[in-house]
């Protein structure tokens, strides 16, 4: 599952993900009734964007997981077995393109994130540059 480790890269999933739902990241709580959290691919967990109030392991409920909210407003804790997407994250040195085969609207193949984003920005200053044009 996914780890964040920077606003930026929050930033960039938050502009792709659909807001009628929660979305669960790949963080999970350390320690009943401790407000740690570690990356479930083992990367440090130096970067958060916690909603207001959160976490806040709902006074020892079971508040295991981590999703970003519907209205993106920030990350919440909440109990593993509620119902949300997820969102995975692969290594791009991989080369299994069944992923890629399956899903094929939702996956960029070969692509690190700063080279993605480039390529977005990219577009908009092509569009804008378009649009003095005419």
């Amino acid at each position: 599952m996914l780890s964040i480790h920077s606003k930026d890269e929050n930033d960039f999933i938050k502009s792709l993900i659909d807001s009628s739902t929660n979305y669960w990241l790949g963080a999970i709580q350390l320690s009943a009734n401790v407000l740690s959290f570690a990356w479930s691919d083992g990367s440090d967990f130096n970067y958060s964007n916690w909603k207001p109030g959160q976490p806040n392991g709902n006074y020892g409920n079971a508040h295991d997981c981590v999703a970003i909210t519907i209205d993106k407003l920030g990350w919440m804790d909440r109990t593993c077995f509620e119902l949300h997407r997820q969102i995975c994250q692969t290594s791009i040195l991989t080369n299994d393109a069944s992923l890629y085969e399956t899903f094929p609207i939702h996956y960029v193949l070969g692509l690190t994130w700063n080279q993605l984003r480039l390529l977005k920005n990219d577009k908009i200053l092509t569009d804008n540059m378009e649009k003095i044009n005419k």
